[in-house]
């Protein structure tokens, strides 16, 4: 018998890959959350997990516990929807995903209208990583998100909403700055010797700046890494230092943008591409879908017309 107060639990673990993440993750002690797992096993008379090193990994009784975890929670969803909708009075909560520096520009233009057209409606905010928002959209914990990605799950649906240019950021003390004019196109090989301020390994923006001065034959100077975003701007501004990152994250700041200069990346090959996304089989409500065209209007985009899911 699956017992809906214990999923949640379980699907931490398979997300983080240790009881011990995933306990840090549900705010909740790690004696408690292995009691938890071995309840549920008990129930099912089965190993939902194995040890693979220092990792946990689903077992195929695992994989099954998920998947049925994720179809009840999509039937409970589409009845509440349509529930909701057949009153013909907005009333509900849903959950948004979105990254933390999309949410500092959008958040403030898109919720105050939202919330006067929709008084009644409850969001609950979650401000992640593309691919964390993307692993909770798929196991049912998120309803619809925001995300930036190059490669598209295959149990998610995508509308595109912008593309990003990645472009590098120099302190204006810099030889780059001083070499090249504000807004010149460049090579990031020119920039081989400069040093730089940098996401850690593993994250997207990373790795596409490591791809590219690989192809230019050097590897980054990096004095320093950061997963914060403000960290790495302000940084930049105030040493002697480049950092390479999406125009969104400088356009959307000003205070920053007149500390630096600010330099396109040409032949980069690599396109970014901002996309809301829901799961396949989980329609959204009429109400999150206005929410979408706001966020699509706060952007200056056209919101495509609807399209049945593949």
């Amino acid at each position: 018998m699956l017992n809906p107060k214990h999923a949640p639990a379980i699907l931490a673990i398979a997300r983080e890959g240790s009881i011990t993440a995933a306990a840090r993750k549900l705010f909740i002690s790690q004696p408690a959350l292995s009691q938890t797992l071995k309840t549920v096993e008990q129930e099912l008379g089965a190993a939902l997990f194995s040890r693979e090193g220092a990792s946990l990994r689903l077992t195929h009784a695992g994989e099954l516990y998920i998947e049925a975890v994720r179809q009840i929670n999509t039937i409970n969803s589409n009845l509440m929807t349509a529930i909701d909708e057949s009153r013909g009075v907005a009333y509900g909560s849903f959950t948004l995903g979105i990254a933390p520096q999309r949410g500092i520009q959008l958040m403030p233009q898109v919720l105050p209208a939202f919330g006067k057209k929709y008084p009644n409606v409850k969001i609950r905010l979650i401000e992640d990583s593309s691919q964390r928002l993307e692993a909770l959209i798929r196991e049912g914990q998120c309803d619809i998100a925001f995300v930036t990605v190059a490669d598209k799950r295959d149990q998610l649906y995508y509308i595109p909403v912008e593309e990003e240019r990645f472009v590098l950021t120099a302190a204006k003390s810099t030889r780059l700055a001083r070499t090249f004019a504000d807004g010149t196109e460049i090579d990031l090989s020119v920039a081989a010797e400069e040093q730089f301020i940098s996401m850690p390994e593993g994250h997207c923006i990373r790795d596409v700046q490591d791809k590219l001065c690989a192809q230019y034959g050097f590897a980054p100077r990096i004095i320093l890494e950061t997963r914060v975003l403000e960290t790495a701007k302000r940084l930049t501004a105030e040493t002697n230092s480049v950092f390479f990152v999406p125009d969104i994250y400088v356009e959307s700041d000003p205070a920053f943008r007149n500390k630096v200069c600010v330099y396109p990346v040409r032949n980069n090959g690599h396109r970014r591409l901002f996309y809301f996304c829901h799961r396949k089989d989980l329609e959204p409500t009429n109400y999150e879908m206005d929410l979408v065209r706001l966020v699509f209007t706060a952007l200056g985009r056209p919101f495509p017309e609807p399209q049945a899911n593949p």
